[in-house]
């Protein structure tokens, strides 16, 4: 996140002014600490302005935000108010607050100091920040000069005086004062630079009798109290928030409990108090309860079908069951503490008794119907069965199997329970078993750019009984391919006819294009090469090839170069080769140039041969299908490389004190820009190919 804010802050330099905040991550609230140095022309310094824009916090609630001024390094971003020594400044909702102003010496250079800032609100969540002035070029007017002019805190008497003295005075002077408060200095003197500072807590710099004022908030008013009967909902409760103020209040213990506000740093009660205390004290009264309602019981006949739940025991009430003989007794009591509003000890209701004798038998009715279905082929029939609920009564009884060609499904009624009287409760299904006919593999569509091409392709398995054809035509935007059975035969879902419906688009094809390549002539360790980039693109595989080839022709010469294969995935083929005439030994030294040979003696002489005529060309032309005119030169010889041989008679090649190997790092330098060039190709012809798709 450092090396972000850096980078955006170097692209907002101007007439040496900068901006930069490093962002606190996101969260519930957030805080953005940002820096603006503006030029001072009468003093020549920096005037730095230090702001902190609070964000996703809800209107109603409050902040105090502290602060501080560190040095160069980083301390990272706070978690707590700890070592923060200015402010608090108050805050509510969504807003930007000013923290403050310093100045650094105009002859800054690079980066101000760190400044820190954490902010609490009254939700208890905590956000810190931090953020500096960077890039500055250190050219604001004549600060930083021996008799500039600089606020410091002189320690004297026993109690600070802000007095001005200028950077020398600082330096021969105050500087060595142990206690006194001055920030960072920097000036040149006879060609000498003298610096120091800061020292001392900064934040005094900017008051005149540096010392912080005190803010005076109100007496907060007096909290209220909840007391209601027993203790368990006896609390203080907190009066409305004044800005700059905490409270701490304690648990209700022995029927007292207190409540203290206490002023934030920086902040005092108008009568000069830091806190307020207030105790209260709480009754134990007997709480009244209403007498609860007579619990639920049901029963009819037949055994063991009452329905009761015993009631729990409540922090008011004691609940007593007692089982008898076909008998249930509660009876409820007011726990110790409560007490029943018709002042009754206890409430017992009538027994409630149980009815065990037997019961007519009930009618029931089933819901879905068992469902059966059968088509050709062996062992395919369906045969549904619905579950039954839980509780329903009666049961599915199945007789006989799909082998045989019929079952038998029948409801039975549980013991006790009868159906409906004319409700069905017997279903017989049939089955047959003929032989099916089998689709197999289904048809594909061949839809690719224009129309020549598009059509259906059938499959190439024949299936017994079963005959295809087509209908419409694959030019016209749709076809058909229909399966149909001979006469006495259907598929396994009864029917003899399958229908697969195609739709063709009419998309113009896009023609392959090299759009992107290169070739770059490259001197290498005292050997010429030719770097190239060969990238095809052929959404519609209009390529008949992808061999590529770099071919030189002066209208007279021609030589064409085999590149290689561009790779099939990629598109793309990177690589070098010699330059025409050009050749190298086993260990990659050169052995050969173009227009150049030895003679009988082994000196090198020019000739117009061994590919001369290649070194005067400033284009060639890599072909693949399509092909591509490319700029490409021979490369000049420079003073770490040299592109013809050493002591021959090309002077441009032999000057006095070359190396003899040749920079390597050239080619890296050339392959990044191959990249880059590649990478712009790559957004053109996507560009290209959205509008042609478009």
């Amino acid at each position: 996140m450092r090396a972000a804010a850096a980078i955006a802050a170097a692209a907002l330099v101007a007439g040496g002014l900068v901006v930069v905040g490093a962002a606190a991550p996101a969260s519930a609230h957030t805080g953005d600490l940002h820096a603006t140095a503006v030029c001072n022309p009468k003093t020549g310094d920096y005037d730095v302005a230090y702001t902190l824009e609070l964000t996703q916090v809800d209107k109603n609630l409050t902040g105090s935000t502290k602060w501080r001024v560190g040095d160069d390094d980083f301390d990272g971003t706070p978690t707590s108010s700890k070592g923060m020594n200015e402010g608090p400044i108050a805050s509510k909702g969504n807003v930007t607050l000013k923290l403050g102003t310093r100045t650094l010496p105009g002859n800054t250079k690079g980066n101000g100091p760190w400044v820190y800032a954490y902010t609490e609100w009254n939700d208890r969540f905590g956000k810190g920040s931090d953020g500096r002035v960077e890039n500055l070029k250190g050219d604001c007017g004549g600060g930083g000069g021996e008799f500039t002019k600089v606020k410091i805190c002189h320690w004297s008497g026993g109690k600070y005086q802000r007095i001005e003295i200028d950077y020398a005075g600082l330096e021969n002077g105050h500087a060595h004062h142990s206690k006194d408060i001055y920030p960072y200095y920097s000036y040149t003197k006879n060609k000498k630079t003298y610096s120091g500072g800061p020292q001392g807590d900064q934040s005094l710099l900017q008051y005149e009798n540096c010392e912080k004022p005190v803010t005076k908030v109100p007496v907060p008013a007096k909290p209220s109290r909840e007391d209601v009967c027993g203790t368990a909902g006896d609390r203080i409760i907190e009066p409305a928030p004044v800005t700059g103020v905490v409270w701490e209040i304690s648990a209700v213990k022995n029927g007292k409990a207190t409540a203290t506000a206490k002023t934030l740093e920086g902040f005092k009660f108008a009568d000069g108090k830091t806190s307020e205390t207030w105790t209260f004290k709480f009754s134990d009264a007997l709480c009244k309860i209403s007498v609860p309602v007579q619990p639920a019981f049901s029963d009819s006949c037949g055994p063991d079908n009452e329905s009761f739940t015993e009631p729990v025991d409540t922090v008011s009430i004691d609940w007593t069951t007692v089982y008898g003989d076909g008998t249930i007794t509660v009876t409820a009591a007011p726990q110790p503490g409560y007490f029943f509003d018709t002042h009754e000890p206890v409430k017992t209701w009538p027994p409630f008794v149980i009815d065990d004798k037997p019961c007519p038998p009930k009618v029931v009715t089933f819901g879905d119907a068992p469902t059966g279905s059968d088509t050709c082929g062996p062992d395919n029939g369906v045969l549904e069965i619905p579950q039954v609920a839980e509780g329903a009564h009666y049961r599915f009884v199945v007789d006989g199997s799909e082998a045989e060609g019929r079952v038998v499904v029948t409801a039975v009624a549980d013991e006790g329970f009868t159906f409906d009287e004319g409700q069905q409760q017997e279903w017989v299904f049939g089955y047959v078993n003929t032989p099916c006919v089998e689709l197999g593999a289904e048809p594909t569509a061949t839809d690719l750019c224009g129309v020549d091409l598009d059509g259906i392709v059938l499959p190439s398995a024949a299936v017994e009984h079963l005959t295809w054809r087509i209908e419409g035509d694959a030019k016209s935007g749709f076809a058909t391919a229909i399966a149909s059975t001979d006469e006495g035969f259907t598929f396994a879902d009864g029917t003899g006819e399958r229908t697969f419906g195609f739709q063709f688009s009419d998309v113009d094809c896009i023609p392959a294009s090299l759009l992107g390549s290169v070739a770059t002539g490259v001197c290498e360790a005292d050997v010429p090469w030719i770097y190239f980039h060969v990238a095809l693109d052929d959404p519609d595989q209009q390529s008949t090839s992808r061999e590529a080839f770099l071919v030189f022709t002066d209208g007279t010469n021609t030589e064409r170069i085999a590149l290689g294969e561009i790779d099939p995935v990629t598109g793309v083929l990177d690589d070098r080769v010699l330059w025409p005439g050009a050749s190298v030994d086993g260990a990659g030294n050169p052995t050969g140039w173009p227009g150049w040979t030895q003679d009988a003696s082994g000196e090198w002489v020019e000739t117009t041969g061994n590919f001369a005529w290649t070194r005067s060309l400033t284009t060639a032309t890599i072909e693949v299908n399509p092909d591509l005119a490319v700029d490409v030169s021979y490369p000049p010889a420079t003073p770490e490389c040299v592109s013809g041989p050493r002591g021959g008679g090309d002077g441009e090649a032999r000057a006095a004190g070359l190396a003899s190997t040749g920079f390597n790092g050239t080619p890296f330098a050339i392959g990044a820009g191959i990249i880059v060039l590649a990478g712009i190709a790559f957004v053109v012809i996507s560009v290209v190919r959205k509008r042609k798709r478009a």
